[in-house]
């Protein structure tokens, strides 16, 4: 039985900073700010992908 297609819900810390350009530690830094939307899932963090481009956008507008 083949696998279904379906669309990522969250990134993983290296998924997320290959998606947003920076280091692995770098977005391991952003997981402990409370603005940023990491998730902890036992001893994983989480990205939501859907708040996570919520997030860089709230961010670019903070800069205009």
């Amino acid at each position: 039985m083949g696998r279904l297609p379906y669309e990522k819900l969250a990134y993983s810390v290296p998924e997320a900073a290959e998606v947003l350009g920076l280091g692995v530690q770098a977005v391991y830094n952003l997981a402990h700010v409370a603005s940023f939307p990491a998730v902890r899932v036992g001893n994983r963090i989480l990205i939501p992908c859907d708040s996570l481009a919520r997030w860089l956008e709230a961010q670019a507008e903070k800069q205009l």
